[in-house]
């Protein structure tokens, strides 16, 4: 595993932990940290390509393995940052992860050379096995089920804010979100939003 990886990897961990802590910079520190992963793993994969005269159905795998992983990664930042889309693109990334774990494994590893070696392919197996579990483990954990987590000292905000995130164009949701956590509207600018400090 690279150290590349094995850094960022633990960046993530702590982004995570500044996010669920609703410490400052958990979410730009989430967003950023996934994002360089998911292009490092498209990189690790395309790297296949300019490995000598390696047949391309030893690269093939590896190459979609790559793409897998920065898949998955994506999808993991869609679903902790809470934005659309995100179970869809965990169980895409699901299912290519568990295809391209077959696809490893059956593919012709006679056509493997010196470079592209057995323990290659063990690497990236359990890069994908990881992908799976992570993958899995979010697409199926509901989204007010992490509010609820992040927000576990104040479950009336958890509550708000799922229903704002599930209905975002919902304006009783929306005023009821933004009251609550005593901010304008940014989407709804009346003489009502306006609040006077002392």
């Amino acid at each position: 595993m690279p150290l590349v990886e094995r850094i960022l990897l633990f960046l993530v961990f702590i982004a995570v932990v500044f996010k669920m802590q609703q410490w400052p910079f958990g979410g730009i520190a989430l967003v950023l940290t996934l994002s360089i992963l998911s292009i490092l793993y498209l990189y690790l994969g395309l790297m296949a390509q300019s490995r000598g005269n390696t047949a391309l159905s030893a690269k093939a795998p590896l190459i979609a393995a790559g793409y897998a992983l920065s898949i998955a990664a994506v999808g993991v930042l869609f679903k902790l940052q809470y934005w659309p889309m995100d179970d869809i693109i965990l169980k895409v990334a699901l299912v290519f992860c568990a295809g391209c774990i077959l696809f490893l494994r059956f593919s012709n590893s006679a056509a493997s050379s010196a470079q592209e070696t057995h323990d290659t392919r063990r690497l990236w197996t359990n890069r994908l096995v990881v992908g799976i579990i992570i993958s899995a483990i979010l697409a199926f954990t509901s989204q007010q089920t992490l509010l609820d987590f992040q927000y576990r000292n104040d479950p009336e905000l958890a509550r708000l804010t799922g229903l704002y995130y599930a209905n975002p164009d919902d304006v009783t949701h929306r005023k009821s979100y933004f009251d609550y956590i005593g901010e304008p509207d940014p989407y709804f600018q009346s003489d009502s939003s306006v609040r006077v400090t002392n």
